[in-house]
């Protein structure tokens, strides 16, 4: 007779020496070599969650649970998914989004049908907000002027000629949309005032404002901006002044204390009117100001990568393929 290895069934002791053992190789599971394999970079609580996911699969490959295997590689690759989509997003998008999809992953996890489901509602309400833009539509010319009375048309001087640095028909070439004079008009003013005037300065400010307000799409946060009240650190001391000083432009202008700094700056009191204000009549300039007052200059002059100004500008990588593309047009362009 043949010997045969005992089995033991799934025994309190064994459940907990597989968990360990598992809880062990997943900890042990080397996620910068995922991110490379995958061309994604997984900010914190995305590893969190890929670890999860990881200790799941070799807990089921421990016991033969070949179901738990595709679960748990399913549940990982919809993450890896929704990571290359927020890559995408403009920021405001990518933290409501981010925020929606861990709600997701928790009430997975717990078997929260209710929660689930609203989770998917909201990540959809942030994608239809992205959609709402129809980006097919053509800007109104702006070079050009009709007289009402009258079928000739007129040449409209461009905006400070003199110190053009960039016009409608390049941003038009970005893929903005609805570019208005007052646009125009904002970004050369910006430019100049400044000093965002060489071809390295002007494509890393225009490829990450085109990230950052998805080709001019926004002009200010879409959240209420309820996040940022009694923030004492943005200067948000009075009661309505975390939404009246929510992100305005194209690089998010935030809090009371940096609205007057920029309402310092331009001798413009009606700054202080809240975003509303800056993002109606300075998208451009106020993003021009941060650049400025974070040296963003001197890094371009050094040579610096997209993946450097987007460190310095996002705080993480969000977006960098998105902000890369902008960039290489812009190379082409400017």
């Amino acid at each position: 007779m043949k010997w045969k290895e005992p089995t033991f069934g799934a025994t309190p002791m064994l459940r907990a020496l597989t968990t360990a053992n598992a809880h062990r190789k997943a900890k042990a599971f080397d996620l910068a070599a995922e991110q490379k394999k995958q061309k994604l970079s997984y900010p914190d609580w995305a590893q969190t969650w890929m670890r999860k996911y990881k200790e799941d699969w070799y807990i089921a490959q421990a016991s033969g649970d070949e179901i738990g295997m595709r679960k748990a590689q399913k549940l990982a690759e919809g993450l890896r998914s929704k990571l290359r989509e927020m890559a995408t997003m403009p920021k405001w998008a990518q933290e409501q989004l981010q925020k929606e999809t861990i709600r997701w992953m928790a009430a997975e996890a717990s078997g929260n049908i209710r929660g689930k489901l609203a989770a998917e509602k909201a990540g959809r309400a942030i994608r239809e907000k992205l959609g709402l833009v129809d980006t097919t539509d053509k800007a109104p010319p702006i070079d050009k002027e009709v007289k009402s009375n009258k079928s000739e048309v007129k040449e409209v001087p461009a905006v400070n000629e003199s110190k053009q640095y960039v016009s409608v028909r390049q941003l038009e070439q970005l893929g903005w949309i609805k570019i208005s004079k007052a646009m125009i008009t904002d970004l050369n003013n910006c430019l100049e005032r400044y000093n965002i005037t060489t071809p390295a300065r002007i494509r890393h400010f225009i490829s990450q404002c085109s990230h950052e307000s998805a080709g001019g799409r926004y002009t200010k946060e879409i959240a209420s901006g309820e996040k940022y009240e009694g923030r004492k650190d943005l200067g948000n001391i009075h009661k309505g002044d975390g939404p009246k000083y929510k992100g305005g432009g194209y690089i998010q202008l935030t809090g009371r204390h940096n609205y007057q700094k920029l309402s310092t700056a331009l001798n413009d009191p009606k700054v202080m009117e809240g975003v509303e204000y800056v993002a109606e009549h300075y998208p451009w300039t106020s993003a021009g100001f941060w650049w400025e007052q974070h040296n963003m200059n001197a890094l371009c002059d050094k040579g610096a990568t997209v993946r450097q100004i987007t460190k310095k500008v996002n705080g993480g990588y969000n977006g960098l393929k998105d902000r890369e593309m902008y960039y290489k047009k812009c190379e082409n362009i400017f």
